[in-house]
């Protein structure tokens, strides 16, 4: 007799004591919301972390890095970038899009910013003043296929720039274009709304007349079927004979006699003073005869026809019934439709504005409008913080220092504890690079500079630019080191709020896309 020994293995056993991907061991890490994990284990499965803990071990299957004296940290987002985003020139468009934007082949310059920790990057489309498109966050990675990064998101936010670096006029103009533009959207929808309620109102009253005129034919074909039945039977033209024909009249001889004499015509001064007709013709009905009836119509006596039925036709005009005209549909318009994504809240709307009047014309044009706003660049924030924090926007920063500060831009004004009088009111605030080209790889630096201007304590320069960027963007799953989250790790010789530390290793989506190597 064969005997069958079965073993049940896990499920947790299967995935991650006997299977494969990576796991990072002997690391200290910093998970991002403030929780360190000394000599701990970073299981990574897939594009996601599967495990974190001080117990986590690679499986039988799998593959270990010894991170012994090394830092894992969540990858930097910059939530304020321009990395590899191509400039625009063109004018500013609702419908354009980052994505479609965004130079997906400059691994030379992600390679810069996968160098100094970063792996998520919010890019905005490029333009001049007013609409600019719609935004997007990548992911930045090793080249495949020529390209060197991904959208992990699209149409993130609207993004708007007021143009604080213009002319007082010029940026009252650009404000006024950008209220008109959204009120149009607003009538744009009420069209569309006027068009649905007439073409339901045209369909109602087609099927009404379809439905009245089927009635009418079958009440019609049902009065003609009685009709038809009491008609006696015609007779039938088989039993009638033919008319015999007539004898023809015998033709006069003689010369053609001359036309006849007609009636005498009275006097104008007749015994009746009748004027207009003869004794031998008053009072008799109009002649059958038709060269009466041409002779008469000739002379212009209407009253022959003054009891003739009306011309075929002329009745049916008289009860036409009313036409019934299909609704003209409005004209589609993508860019409004975008628009109106925004006035429903279903798109956020970052608007770029650096002057105080500027940030207090956006805050306007959101509380008009209902727009879900967040504020971008705002460098004179903390001059209108109480206005800010009553209207509950959030807020991105640029960097902390401004070496292009002159007297007339809109940097003017730059403190660098502007994030400091955001938190004490109350304000929401995340720090960015700032949108340059190739300012990503700074993100830390200022977040480093912004908090170590701030008055309370506590302030983590790397929660600045991991948990809080990430729940900023609403980027679900990032900017942290967890179970489920998205495996963007990076790995540190030391602490990385030490200068002398440099990046060994990076993972973006569980994939190693930056890399130092030992030397042999």
């Amino acid at each position: 007799m064969l005997i069958v020994a079965s073993t049940t293995v896990p499920v947790q056993g299967q995935l991650f004591g006997l299977g494969g991907g990576e796991t990072i061991e002997h690391a200290r890490i910093l998970t991002g919301d403030g929780r360190v994990i000394e000599k701990g284990g970073i299981s990574i499965r897939g594009d996601r972390i599967g495990d974190v803990g001080a117990d986590v071990k690679a499986g039988i299957l799998g593959k270990s890095f010894d991170a012994t004296g090394k830092t894992v940290t969540p990858g930097f987002i910059d939530v304020y970038s321009g990395l590899g985003i191509i400039s625009g020139g063109g004018a500013a468009n609702a419908l354009s899009k980052a994505a479609d934007g965004w130079d997906a082949y400059a691994a030379d310059v992600f390679q810069d910013a996968l160098r100094n920790g970063v792996t998520t990057v919010y890019v905005a489309p490029r333009g001049p003043v007013g609409v600019l498109g719609t935004s997007a966050i990548f992911s930045l990675g090793r080249p495949e296929s020529g390209r060197a990064g991904s959208a992990i998101k699209e149409d993130v936010a609207l993004h708007v720039n007021l143009g604080s670096g213009q002319s007082a006029l010029a940026r009252i103009n650009t404000f006024n274009n950008l209220r008109r533009q959204l009120r149009e959207a607003l009538e744009y929808r009420k069209s569309l709304e006027d068009y649905k309620a007439d073409l339901e109102e045209y369909e109602k009253k087609i099927k009404e007349r379809a439905e009245k005129k089927a009635k009418e034919e079958a009440e019609k074909a049902k009065s003609g079927g009685e009709k038809k039945e009491a008609d006696p039977k015609p007779p039938d033209k088989k039993d009638e004979k033919p008319a015999e024909p007539k004898p023809d009249a015998p033709k006069p001889e003689g010369p053609r006699p001359g036309p006849r004499p007609g009636p005498p015509r009275p006097s104008p001064g007749g015994a009746d003073g009748a004027t207009g007709a003869s004794e031998d013709t008053a009072g008799e009905a109009p002649s059958d005869d038709p060269a009466d009836l041409f002779r008469s119509l000739m002379s212009g006596d209407e009253a022959m026809f003054a009891d003739a039925p009306p011309a075929p036709g002329a009745a049916g005009d008289a009860k036409k019934e009313e036409e019934i005209k299909k609704p003209a549909e409005p004209k589609p318009d993508r860019g409004k439709e975008v628009l109106l994504k925004a006035l429903d809240r279903k798109l956020p709307v970052r608007i770029e504005a650096h002057r105080s009047e500027d940030i207090l014309n956006a805050l306007e044009l959101a509380q008009e409008f209902n727009l879900d706003l967040i504020l971008e660049g705002a460098t004179e924030a903390y001059l209108v913080a109480d206005e800010i924090a009553k209207a509950k926007a959030p807020v991105v920063l640029g960097p902390a220092q401004r070496p292009e500060l002159r007297a007339d831009n809109e940097f003017r004004r730059h403190v660098a504890t502007s994030a400091a009088r955001l938190s004490k009111v109350g304000v929401r605030w995340a720090v960015g690079s700032g949108g340059g080209v190739q300012e990503s790889r700074f993100v830390l630096a200022n977040a480093q500079l912004t908090a170590g201007a701030l008055e309370e304590s506590g302030a983590s320069p790397l929660e600045l630019v991991t948990t809080r960027a990430a729940r900023l963007l609403g980027l679900e799953g990032a900017g942290r080191v967890a179970r489920g989250a998205r495996a963007d790790l990076v790995i540190w010789s030391g602490d990385p709020h030490d200068p002398s530390s440099v990046v060994e290793r990076v993972y973006a989506g569980g994939k190693v896309v930056y890399e130092v190597k030992a030397d042999k």
